[in-house]
């Protein structure tokens, strides 16, 4: 009887603890369920929200685009007008300051011509001249040396008061010079006569004439003659003329130290096919000797303003350096002058 009471406990139990496991193990499974089915969820919500933070995105990248390119671009155009503005700026002045050059190189072109016509009014030109030709193999004689101290204290005065000018000539009408106002100058005769030879009273313009270039030997530079008729009771009576070295037309216009850290302006002409320097450049002494004229890039300016041309605008120089320049020519001494700048400066 006890036993199977026993076996009845036994069996009671077991059959509590099974339905226990069991309901352990299906809750197990519920909460697996419910587990998995909250995964799902997140997932499909992390689904649903990921276009959602894209579009956000995008869309925030579009705005800051939005904003900053039309800065962007507006800080490049001003940059650009900018530099426009300035580079414009930089031509107008150097501009001003080659024709402020310019007038002042023809301010004493036209300074040395009136001085030269007005020895058409030196009546002793017509009283002394004469003397000086017939006694010019006897210039001991008493009669000569008169007519010499004369004319000098008349026209070696240019010469003393005036460094532009070297020597003032008298000459006849075959260009035989007969009197020099400054004669231990030791000049070439020769030249003389081969430039006076050449022209009549009839054909000069405005009663001036000009000379190409020629080198003097003696003082290792280029020089010109400015030439006008002495006339007297429309009578020729003796070519007066003004030996003038080119290169003082420069060094009384040049200070390249006066504007600027690579301002720089430059005179020059053809002389036997070169550019030849009347200044020593800024930056190259050496080009004084010249330059031949197929080298078109680094003198493309002065080529331009000797073949007559003015201008302005961006070139390279003797340097192969970018600079903005301003060119001009001089008509009366057939010359160019060239004003520039570094563009970087």
């Amino acid at each position: 009887m006890k036993f199977v009471s026993r076996l009845n406990d036994l069996l009671h139990t077991s059959s509590k603890k099974e339905i226990k496991n069991m309901e352990n193990c299906s809750k197990s499974q519920s909460d697996k369920n419910l587990g998995s089915k909250k995964n799902q969820l997140s997932e499909n919500n992390a689904r649903k929200l990921r276009p959602t933070r894209s579009i956000y995105f995008q869309f925030l990248v579009l705005i800051i685009a939005c904003s900053t390119i039309p800065i962007i671009t507006s800080n490049v155009i001003n940059y650009e007008n900018s530099k426009m503005i300035l580079e414009k700026n930089s031509m107008l002045n150097l501009e001003n300051i080659a024709d402020q050059k310019v007038e002042k190189i023809k301010s004493i072109f036209n300074y040395l011509k009136v001085n030269l016509l007005a020895a058409d009014y030196y009546y002793n030109i017509k009283l002394n001249f004469p003397t000086l030709v017939k006694f010019d193999n006897d210039k001991s004689n008493s009669a000569y040396i008169q007519a010499k101290n004369t004319l000098d204290n008349q026209l070696a005065n240019f010469t003393r008061v005036n460094y532009l000018i070297n020597n003032v000539i008298l000459a006849d009408k075959q260009g035989n010079v007969f009197y020099l106002s400054n004669d231990s100058d030791y000049p070439d005769m020769n030249t003389y006569k081969h430039i006076l030879n050449k022209l009549t009273p009839d054909n000069l313009k405005d009663n001036v004439f000009v000379s190409e270039p020629f080198f003097d030997t003696e003082h290792g530079d280029q020089e010109i003659l400015m030439v006008s008729p002495y006339m007297y009771d429309n009578q020729f009576v003796a070519w007066v003329a003004f030996d003038i070295p080119l290169n003082y037309f420069a060094f009384s216009n040049i200070n390249n130290n006066e504007w600027g850290n690579t301002g720089e302006i430059d005179i020059a002409n053809k002389f036997n096919d070169n550019i030849t320097y009347l200044n020593n450049p800024r930056y190259d002494s050496g080009l004084v000797s010249g330059m031949t004229l197929s080298d078109t890039v680094h003198f493309s300016a002065m080529l331009n303003a000797l073949n007559g041309q003015n201008g302005v605008g961006l070139t390279k120089d003797y340097r192969n350096v970018d600079v903005i320049t301003a060119w001009r020519y001089i008509p009366e001494i057939n010359v160019g002058l060239v004003a520039k700048m570094d563009v970087s400066e």
